[in-house]
């Protein structure tokens, strides 16, 4: 389940990074000017858990449901976030000079 979340966070163009044994997150999820702290479990202290996401400027978020499909909820206000897949760029062929 861990490693289905964070391909799903990297997929969306998010950073990821795994955190220490005894963290209290399993992994942080960053892109831009946003942050998840992620679990693939509920927390014991749900409570100490949002503090710490919020003092820390970020969602908490907990990953439940099955490995090819993951649901990624924010435990504070109960509610899925959707993560999309980062749309490919176009190979756009450069223009040469005109001939006249």
């Amino acid at each position: 389940m861990l490693a289905a979340a964070m391909r799903k966070y990297t997929d969306a163009g998010w950073s990821v990074v795994v955190c220490p044994k005894n963290a209290p997150m399993e992994f942080i999820a960053v892109k831009t000017d946003k942050m998840h702290f992620v679990r693939t479990s509920a927390p014991d202290f749900a409570g100490a858990y949002i503090q710490n996401a919020f003092s820390n400027m970020a969602d908490p978020i907990v990953v439940s449901g099955e490995i090819s499909a993951p649901v990624f909820t924010n435990i504070n206000v109960q509610s899925r976030i959707m993560l999309r897949p980062m749309p490919k760029k176009a190979i756009v062929p450069k223009k040469g000079p005109v001939k006249s």
